[in-house]
């Protein structure tokens, strides 16, 4: 059904997310997620920031400068 198709689609984007960010947390490097809000079809949108070792704050600074 659509309704499944949908679900399908949504799950193969949160699998791949979490392939793109879930590195930061293995390394140890500091990272910012920011919602954005939806797309017309109603998919959470966001911003992952992911800085280099030791740029906490910078990173920080950014992320409230751009939310």
């Amino acid at each position: 059904s659509a309704c499944r198709a949908y679900a399908y689609a949504v799950g193969q984007a949160c699998d791949r997310i979490v392939e793109l960010t879930c590195i930061a947390g293995l390394t140890g490097l500091p990272q910012v997620n920011l919602p954005l809000g939806e797309s017309p079809d109603g998919v959470p949108v966001g911003l992952a920031l992911i800085g280099p070792r030791g740029s906490d704050r910078g990173l920080l600074a950014l992320a409230s400068r751009l939310a």
